[in-house]
């Protein structure tokens, strides 16, 4: 249908007139030929816009104010470099091998000297034809039902170690869900794989557990390193999760209109709100042709459902004031990491609500990337990070 994602309000409205979409609703009904992924139509009905990812050469503080409150700015500056234990050690350990810091047993890094190790692990991937894990699901409720039905019926044992024919897909056996209150989705089976003990995997199946093993490695890298910028922080009263958190974006009768997955994000403490998401890639954005405007696809479709199913709280102040508000999404993509803030409006609540078929835009403003192994980008990003999560956490 297109080869890249709109840019521009201008160019959302061609696409979506081109295709007969502009007066749809994303809560119309669809279907997809990917029982997890996202086509076209439907990310069009997301009514979301991806300008032009901005370097860092071109920003400085007075642009990231744009996002961030200037005065914890300065405050989480003084954090990191008086605060934090082995932060300017971390820092100046950027242009050192894993061999040498191996040598010297990561000394002075302290709470970095996790994060430097798995750093050096997910940059040092050769293979950028890992598969791409899908995290979204648009098939309709009857569709999951049926197949859900059938992954609890008895599993005859093959004569052979090797899969059934008729083995469901990877997605499907390693989806962990969330079952609504609606009841929309059944328990999942206990023993849901087809599979003789110690069966060997092969072809797609095992490159999609590849892709898997590779993501939790970049994963576990990311989360490190954002621990170690506010575990030392008494004012933030929140952390970083590894939970695969889904959310829900549901219509007007509550009935589920898709589901997206992230790969961790930042919770209040006591009440678990989500206050950022976190998307990993083993691989890198921009060299993977399609997978560029996949990975988009899927970052967009996550924030627009965190939106729907956790509105701001400030919402009829925004309706009545007409303002915008922002949200942020931090993707690390092999040693790249890229800062994407979500500007949104309380029209745009109510479409991802389904309260109106009519609404603003969903903007994605990306930054990036930041270089893992480069001292100011890291140094850049560890302040940005940090004035965020003291917005927002305190």
């Amino acid at each position: 249908m297109f080869d890249k994602v709109p840019r521009s309000e201008k160019n959302w409205e061609d696409l979506a007139t081109k295709h007969g979409l502009q007066n749809a609703s994303l809560h119309d009904g669809f279907s997809c030929s990917s029982a997890s992924g996202i086509e076209d139509q439907p990310f069009l009905l997301l009514r979301i816009i991806w300008p032009r990812t901005a370097t860092l050469e071109s920003l400085n503080l007075s642009f990231w104010k744009k996002w961030v409150d200037g005065d914890n700015f300065g405050q989480a500056k003084t954090i990191l470099e008086n605060q934090t234990p082995g932060w300017k050690s971390y820092i100046r350990s950027l242009g050192q091998t894993q061999q040498q810091l191996k040598a010297t047993g990561f000394a002075g890094l302290e709470t970095f000297s996790l994060v430097r190790h798995h750093q050096l692990a997910s940059q040092n991937f050769v293979d950028n034809t890992a598969s791409f894990i899908q995290k979204l699901d648009f098939t309709p409720v009857a569709m999951r039902t049926r197949a859900h039905a059938a992954l609890s019926k008895p599993v005859s044992q093959p004569t052979t170690p090797t899969p059934s024919r008729n083995a469901p897909k990877l997605e499907d056996l390693l989806e962990d869900l969330d079952v609504s209150p609606r009841g929309d989705l059944p328990p999942r089976p206990e023993t849901p794989f087809p599979f003789e003990p110690f069966s060997p995997l092969s072809g797609a199946l095992a490159d999609q557990f590849k892709a898997i093993q590779d993501e939790q490695i970049v994963n576990t890298a990311l989360i490190l390193y954002l621990d170690a910028l506010i575990i030392h922080c008494t004012r933030v009263r929140g952390q970083w999760s590894l939970h695969r958190r889904g959310f829900i974006a549901r219509n007007k009768n509550y009935q589920k209109t898709y589901e997206a997955r992230v790969d961790g994000l930042l919770q209040k403490d006591v009440t678990g709100e989500p206050l950022a998401i976190l998307e990993v890639k083993p691989f890198l954005r921009y060299q993977k042709g399609e997978s560029t405007k996949s990975i988009k696809k899927q970052e967009g479709a996550q924030m627009a459902a965190w939106i729907s199913q956790h509105p701001p709280p400030h919402l009829q102040v925004m309706r009545r004031q007409k303002s915008r508000t922002a949200r942020m999404l931090i993707s690390q993509d092999r040693h790249e990491i890229y800062l994407t803030f979500a500007s949104f409006d309380a029209s745009y609540v109510d479409y991802m609500q389904h309260r109106t078929n009519q609404s603003s835009l969903l903007e994605m403003w990306e930054y990036g990337p930041f270089l893992i192994s480069e001292p100011e980008h890291m140094k850049t990003l560890g302040v940005v990070v940090l004035a965020y999560v003291l917005q927002v956490c305190c």
